[in-house]
């Protein structure tokens, strides 16, 4: 119940920022990758899903997307229940046209350059096809042109603002901070709405730190933090929280009392042993001067 209870109000709260940030109404468009789609339709019957993501906030309205690319992998892995639910229940985006000439300049034989004739440009590739496209790149692709495109357009950003349903942390790795993703736990199964700069102890150590942070600094992140009480606990000991040392150069010294006198009178030194006179004076109480006014 409690549990419940702090899903539904996170799911508000990133809600309400992300409607905020993108002025978007309802019906929401959810972009399902493979991983998503495995996990979900695998856990639970097919119509649950939708369900699962009207549960979550988004409500029952919310149109669901796929790639080409996730259908090919479903089909290629035979994950029969989410390749049905993909091609029966989901939107299928269309491929933008891609072109493999990143490197067209170093291919084929190259032609002598002199001063005064320049080499003619390199034909143009033909269009890979979308059989042969990544699908983590073509999602990460099609998020960053349908941000582009909702910046420039003021009017129904709905159509041009995806939320991410992934279990892939790869895919978020690749995703602008900025964006919505749809995460699905289980036992029991629910899905929460998470922003990819706040989400995981991994994808904020990525952002906060653009180089690999070494195995000193990560334990020392994940150290646990003492409560407030047993800082204060430590405290009183005289113990320091961050060394565990005792800071004894910082203890006053005890005052001079009476009692003190007489247990510091008590005590033997090594050599007052076996001394009869140090014994005899020892064993004497301590002379205590009073003061007559």
């Amino acid at each position: 119940m409690k549990r419940r209870v702090l899903r539904t109000h996170n799911n508000k709260k990133t809600l309400r920022t992300i409607q905020a940030a993108h002025a978007l109404k309802d019906p929401y468009h959810v972009l399902c990758d493979e991983t998503f789609l495995r996990a979900v339709v695998g856990q639970s019957d097919v119509e649950s899903v939708r369900s699962l993501i009207s549960d979550s906030g988004l409500g029952a309205a919310c149109v669901m997307h796929v790639l080409p690319e996730t259908i090919r992998n479903l089909e290629r892995h035979q994950h029969f229940k989410a390749l049905e639910y993909a091609t029966t229940n989901c939107v299928l985006v269309p491929a933008e046209p891609t072109s493999n000439n990143n490197h067209a300049a170093t291919r084929g034989p190259r032609e002598p350059s002199s001063a005064t004739t320049s080499p003619a440009p390199p034909a143009e590739a033909p269009q890979a096809p979308a059989v042969d496209r990544n699908e983590l790149k073509a999602i990460a692709a099609t998020i960053k042109n349908s941000s582009a495109a909702s910046s420039t357009l003021s009017a129904n950003k709905n159509h041009f603002f995806y939320f991410v349903a992934t279990q892939s942390h790869d895919l978020r790795a690749l995703l602008p901070p900025a964006a919505a993703i749809l995460r699905a736990t289980f036992k029991p199964t629910a899905i929460w709405i998470e922003i990819n700069n706040s989400s995981s102890a991994s994808t904020n150590l990525r952002d906060a730190a653009p180089a690999a942070p070494t195995t000193t600094r990560l334990v020392q992140q994940r150290r646990p933090s003492l409560s407030g009480a047993d800082a204060a606990f430590l405290e009183s000991l005289g113990i320091n929280n961050k060394t565990g040392k005792k800071r004894l150069a910082e203890r006053k010294p005890r005052a001079l009392t009476p009692l003190n006198l007489v247990a510091a009178s008590s005590v033997q030194s090594p050599g007052e042993l076996g001394n009869p006179a140090a014994e005899a004076a020892a064993s004497q109480p301590p002379r205590v001067p009073i003061h007559c006014q």
